[in-house]
């Protein structure tokens, strides 16, 4: 990253950071959309002095993995979520299992 100052949110800080998350936690019913999605929810943030990607947001789900590997939450379901808020999608899979 570059910046002088990093800053890292988690869970369901994440919801209250960035507008558009707000639909993948109801604080009422302390009910998440896909269980299991936010304690794998990261999002790191580092203003830029040149301000060349000042609308970019970048968001981390660790513990993708390719194989077998069977997850709390309906991953399909989840990228389909997102892709309805974000212009891009890269996915990195991990090659264990």
């Amino acid at each position: 990253m570059h910046g002088a100052k990093h800053s890292e949110l988690s869970g369901i800080n994440t919801t209250k950071q960035m507008p558009f998350l707000k639909d993948l936690y109801d604080p009422d019913s302390k009910h998440e959309r896909y269980d299991g999605l936010l304690k794998n929810l990261k999002i790191k943030t580092s203003p830029s002095v040149n301000r060349h990607f000042k609308n970019m947001v970048f968001i981390d789900t660790p513990g993708l993995a390719d194989g077998g590997l069977e997850y709390r939450f309906d991953v399909e379901e989840v990228y389909m979520w997102f892709a309805k808020h974000c212009d891009l999608i890269l996915v990195f899979l991990d090659p264990y299992g």
